[in-house]
């Protein structure tokens, strides 16, 4: 008898460690998972999910118009909380990116995009085509552009693949959904600076 209920207790241990265990491990992960999360959190980096050397920039520093491409040395950017969106079928909480000088600067100068298959650059935070909406989709986010969705276009944030060379990347772009291909890199993640 005695020994049943040493058993019992230290099963009953067991099962306490193990759901203890298991909490601790969904803690760790809702801590620990990439994602759109983080960009409430402070500066971030947006980089390519599935090429993580590579992340987005603005080329000609933190101005107005400043062109957005990839780049090995990538940018500091704040995730600003835009609202819910449901458009076109897409939903989920639109985000403008606003980009961070090198000396810690926010200076309202956000990742935008309005010419389709034209570069993506600076613009005020409050223009037109800074909203994304990020989607996840098999390792990564796709970023809907608020803009085109309003227009009834899904188009999301593309890059071609990078160059292996340090040197700068290609432009970052919106395209449809629809011309999605091994030709481009459009998974993006969120990583804190």
């Amino acid at each position: 008898m005695q020994r049943t209920i040493w058993h019992l207790r230290r099963r009953r241990a067991r099962g306490y460690a193990i759901v203890a265990s298991v909490a601790l491990l969904a803690a760790g992960l809702a801590v620990f998972t990439p994602g759109v999360a983080n960009a409430q959190s402070g500066y971030e980096q947006i980089i390519l999910a599935h090429d993580t050397g590579w992340g987005m920039y603005a080329a000609d520093g933190v101005v107005q118009n400043s062109p957005i491409a990839v780049h090995a040395s990538w940018g500091t950017w704040v995730g600003n909380n835009a609202g819910p969106t449901n458009e076109d079928g897409v939903s989920g909480t639109g985000y403008t990116f606003e980009a961070v000088t090198t000396n810690g600067n926010e200076l309202n100068w956000c990742l935008a995009d309005t010419d389709e298959n034209g570069q993506a650059q600076l613009e005020n935070c409050q223009a037109g085509g800074t909203v994304f909406i990020p989607v996840y989709n098999d390792g990564g986010y796709y970023l809907y552009s608020r803009y085109f969705l309003n227009l009834g276009r899904k188009e999301v944030l593309a890059v071609t693949p990078p160059p292996p060379a340090l040197s700068a990347g290609p432009a970052v772009q919106v395209i449809p959904v629809s011309q999605l291909n091994s030709n481009w890199y459009y998974r993006w993640a969120f990583s804190p600076a």
